[in-house]
């Protein structure tokens, strides 16, 4: 809750848990979508894990958190930032942008391939997927995903 309100995100993690019932009661889809902090660690990620467990959205996303220029976050994280802001490739919501604090950049991509396998390949979400999109959309949802998890993947093999 103290992380959702430092993004001021009014809603507590009590109440996106109402929401998604209320939701699944009404038969309409949950999209749950997520940012990883910077400041985690191990047990951080495997929180959220069991959080999106938890709520079983149909449809999940995250992204490294990304603190755009001109913003307080940015003032926060500038110290720590991994690109220039003029490396425009790098700053979209797949890269991570700031160097952690409690476990080494190649730990940090470790466990956000381990989240982004989770969430892409838990059997609810395939479930929903199959039955609710058209075979083409799947497999275009299927190829944004390879090309994200391929940049995870490299960059856990090449980033120290």
């Amino acid at each position: 809750d103290k992380q959702l309100a430092n993004y001021n995100k009014a809603a507590t993690t009590d109440e996106n848990e109402q929401a998604t019932l209320l939701l699944r009661a009404n038969d309409i889809a949950c999209w749950g979508s997520f940012i990883v902090h910077p400041d985690w660690d191990k047990d951080d990620f495997k929180r959220l894990m069991r959080y999106i467990r938890k709520l079983k959205p149909e449809l999940t996303t995250f992204s490294p958190l990304v603190p755009h220029p001109m913003t307080p976050l940015y003032e926060t994280f500038k110290s720590r930032l991994l690109y220039d802001v003029s490396d425009y490739d790098k700053w979209n919501f797949g890269d991570v942008l700031i160097r952690p604090s409690k476990m080494s950049l190649r730990a940090y991509y470790f466990e956000v391939l381990k989240l982004a396998l989770m969430i892409n390949f838990n059997w609810h979400s395939v479930r929903y997927t199959l039955k609710a999109f058209p075979l083409r959309n799947t497999l275009k949802m299927l190829t944004g995903f390879n090309t994200l998890f391929s940049v995870y993947i490299k960059n856990f093999l090449m980033r120290h």
